[in-house]
């Protein structure tokens, strides 16, 4: 267990339960719940200003929602978040669908061609599956 520093506010805590800190795990539910309720209620009006206008939600922690996939918003200053694999525009999410898809395309490939793993060794096909009992007599 290490000390970090929260990534909303900075201040030091126990990231053994994450990287934001307990208290400001509670404001990013509570913003969740307001910030969904407000999209439910206002399906036409969902941009991200109109979100932080309305609802007067930490755009601190509006960005970590979407920044996480929680929530996906139209309009956010700064333009539209770019894939970390290839650079391609995306909807909010750090990867987009095409490599997201090429993603677990590899990992599918790489469970299957997997080796045993080191601690068991491969049956013996000459060891006798049942064991005798010693009486003793030689």
């Amino acid at each position: 267990m290490a000390i970090s520093a929260c990534e909303i506010c900075g201040k030091p805590f126990n990231d053994a339960i994450g990287k934001i800190c307990s208290v400001c795990v509670k404001k990013v539910d509570e913003t969740y719940t307001i910030v969904r309720k407000y999209m439910y209620q206002n399906p036409n009006n969902c941009d991200y200003i109109s979100i932080i206008e309305d609802t007067e939600v930490s755009d601190k922690i509006l960005n970590y929602l979407i920044k996480k996939g929680r929530i996906e918003v139209a309009n956010k200053p700064g333009g539209a978040s770019r894939c970390r694999a290839c650079g391609k525009e995306t909807s909010g999410s750090a990867v987009c669908e095409q490599c997201m898809a090429r993603i677990v395309a590899e990992k599918l490939t790489s469970r299957k061609n997997e080796q045993p793993k080191a601690g068991k060794k491969p049956e013996d096909k000459n060891t006798p599956k049942s064991y005798h009992k010693f009486t003793g007599d030689r």
